[in-house]
């Protein structure tokens, strides 16, 4: 697969060589280096979704209460990963052999991985076997007993694949070249969307009822997939690691000396506390990732409804995964990552409250989720690519290993700390909700509570990494903070110079905003009409009815009629007053202070290609396009529910979705009055693309990239 010395063929042109340390590839041996890689983590995928999705169903069939449920696939996971990854990540840096110095650490722990997952799949069997044949557990209830079995074998699945996790993404930084991890990693979120759109579509529905054989399935086709994916793919070689003690010393004092330069090299400096503490937090959000699967069931979806969501989602998403690498690599991960999180954060709590209040029709939940999963899947997606490369790009390359661990032990305090309290939190709500009158499900529906604040959180981390990362070089002179050298900086190959902000589609990306607006505004009178007048409007469409065979057959519950078909119009004076007297007013504010945002930013652009130094920063343009043109399809799905709503005469909930359509554009305008507060700072003309004519323009600027 790679080779120390340049390839000349004998008859022909030099070909193109990509370097990695000591590993030299062509574009063939670079292809088949990506093959391996990208199959394996193809198995390693579908291995990965299995746990996580199905046995918090099983528990939960069983009985096991929502702080069990925590503990168990969240609490004691988080603390081995606290113990393991550390110790993993700081000898994997260090350890040099044959195979390298990640691929032992994996391929010696893939049979006892494999084991203990084919047997937590037949825990139902070996609790029935205990029960039969051991008098100590004869006397056990057998759900109790199977919980038990289930989290045996759960805590020894999670011991060995923390080896896996520890190291296989450091394994990326070591093979792919620098200047390709972000194609890379766009290519490993494909073939990961692939995936999961196999698993939710076909496998997931089947959880509860077929778990011994989709457990069995996922272990075999981890023990030899991810095997193979072990043996072809080939390590450089290393520099023989330092060591500041030469002479020999017991097992004790070398652990305790390591514990030292662990501790010393890792936890000194501030800008990699930001993102310790940001994935500490996100964590901690992630904690009541489980309690959303009962949060879609309570709100009316099943689990063949939610598998085909997930996955056609995702197969969406493979499409948007590649363009999104481009541009988290022309825009800069950092960029990318503390935009999209400032603008989430902001809506992270809007949307979640309106189910307090209302219950959607299944079909239309379904589908309105589904929808506006596709409008913000590139956004979506872009979110979801920035993080590793964002890491690969910032952390010293001779630490990568031991600061990832760091970032993964502070992650585990997080993740210990949350599932506990997200299961005492849950059961909590539960128990208040079904005490005043709820159903026994309807606590699920405060989830967001728990997610908006730690979105925030994990923000406000990201945010000030993003302002230390801006003091330390930016996008032109980055260096990484190094305690371990004098200096106390370490160079960090960034081969990928981000495109600074271009003002003509800056203007672009905030004028969509102002189109989506004004026509929502403009829009008002006709639903104001619709519901003032009661009989019905014919809406012809296409026949579309080779489209409704094929997604039968996929068996998606397709009950949207799609031949042409009437809307029922009904009365709704409470809806008309409330559009009349707080919709249409409160929008016009959002409009009126979205166009002073606009304005301000214009006003700080002319003073910043005059010369001058602005009052706040300068936003970049990429993310903020992006926002824009989701923004315009995401105002046809609202007008689309609207409709639907009037339809079904849902006054009460069409003025709740009217009250979050108000609240998410003043988000908005809020999130990037933010960005601009980002960006401040001095030299904002490096971060523009001025116009060629302009005296301190580059001539190799070209302010019309994108």
């Amino acid at each position: 697969m790679s080779t120390a010395q340049n390839i000349e063929p004998q008859d022909g042109p030099r070909i193109k060589e990509m370097k990695c340390g000591t590993l030299t590839y062509t574009k063939v041996t670079i292809t088949v280096l990506f093959a391996w890689l990208l199959w394996g983590d193809f198995c390693f995928t579908l291995m990965e979704a299995v746990v996580p999705t199905i046995v918090p169903l099983k528990l939960q069939q069983l009985g096991c209460s929502s702080t069990l449920l925590a503990i168990i696939t969240g609490t004691i996971p988080a603390i081995l990963n606290l113990i393991v990854c550390p110790w993993v990540s700081f000898k994997s840096d260090r350890h040099r052999s044959k195979l390298g110095r990640r691929i032992p650490f994996i391929l010696y722990t893939i049979p006892f991985l494999c084991i203990s997952l084919v047997l937590m799949g037949w825990s139902p069997e070996i609790a029935t076997f205990l029960r039969t044949w051991i008098p100590f557990f004869k006397n056990m209830a057998p759900a109790s007993l199977t919980i038990g079995v289930i989290a045996i074998f759960l805590i020894v699945f999670s011991f060995f694949n923390l080896f896996v996790n520890s190291v296989y993404w450091y394994l990326f930084n070591d093979v792919v070249p620098g200047h390709m991890l972000g194609r890379f990693t766009s290519l490993f979120r494909i073939v990961g969307n692939g995936a999961g759109f196999m698993y939710n579509v076909l496998i997931f529905p089947l959880g509860l009822t077929h778990t011994r054989e989709i457990m069995t399935g996922a272990a075999i086709l981890y023990f030899i997939g991810f095997g193979l994916m072990c043996f072809f793919v080939k390590e450089g070689e290393y520099p023989p690691h330092e060591n500041p003690n030469e002479k020999h010393v017991g097992p004790i004092q070398e652990f305790i000396a390591n514990i030292k330069i662990y501790a010393n090299e890792s936890f000194r400096v501030r800008f990699y506390w930001y993102f310790y503490l940001s994935q500490a937090f996100f964590a901690m959000l992630c904690c009541v990732g489980m309690f959303s699967m009962f949060q879609q069931i309570e709100l009316g979806l099943n689990l063949t409804q939610m598998g085909n969501m997930n996955g056609f989602n995702m197969l969406i998403g493979i499409v948007a995964l590649y363009f999104a690498a481009i541009y988290v690599d022309r825009w800069h991960p950092m960029r990318v990552l503390a935009y999209m999180s400032v603008i989430g954060a902001l809506g992270a709590f809007n949307g979640g409250w309106q189910w307090l209040f209302m219950t959607m029709p299944s079909n239309m939940y379904f589908w309105v989720s589904f929808a506006n999963g596709v409008v913000g899947v590139f956004a979506g997606s872009l979110y979801g690519v920035c993080l590793l490369p964002a890491m690969m790009r910032l952390m010293p390359k001779s630490r990568y290993g031991q600061l990832s661990s760091a970032y993964s032990m502070i992650r585990s305090v997080g993740a210990i700390v949350g599932s506990f309290l997200a299961g005492i939190s849950m059961d909590a709500t539960l128990y208040l909700c079904q005490h005043f009158g709820h159903s026994a499900t309807y606590g699920y529906r405060w989830i967001f509570v728990w997610g908006g604040f730690f979105s925030i959180c994990t923000t406000i981390c990201y945010a000030l990494a993003y302002r230390k990362w801006q003091e330390l070089g930016g996008d032109k002179n980055y260096k990484a903070p190094a305690p371990w050298n004098p200096s106390g900086f370490e160079e960090v190959n960034d081969n990928t110079p981000s495109i600074p902000c271009n003002p003509k589609l800056l203007m672009r990306g905030l004028h969509l905003n102002t189109v989506t607006l004004i026509l929502t505004i403009l829009a008002a009178p006709l639903f104001l009409y619709a519901t003032s007048h009661q009989g019905a409007i014919h809406i012809p469409l296409p026949n579309l009815e080779s489209i409704q065979w094929t997604i039968a057959s996929w068996k998606i519950p397709w009950h949207i009629p799609i031949k042409p078909f009437d809307i029922q119009m009904h009365q709704m004076p409470v809806a008309e007053m409330y559009a009349k007297y707080l919709y249409i007013p409160f929008m016009v504010l959002v409009l009126a202070g979205w166009l002073r945002l606009v304005y301000a930013i214009k006003r700080d652009l002319k003073i910043v290609l005059a010369g001058g130094q602005p009052r706040l920063g300068i936003p970049h343009h990429g993310v903020l396009i992006v926002l824009g043109i989701q923004g315009v399809f995401a105002m046809g799905v609202a007008w689309a529910q609207y409709l639907w709503m009037i339809d079904l005469n849902m006054e009460h909930e069409l003025m709740i979705v009217g009250l979050v359509s108000i609240i998410g554009y003043a988000c908005t305008a809020g999130g990037y009055h933010l960005l601009r507060l980002l960006e401040k700072g001095p030299n904002q003309q490096d971060r523009i693309a001025m116009p060629h004519n302009h005296p301190s323009a580059p001539e190799a600027s070209a302010p019309g990239v994108s």
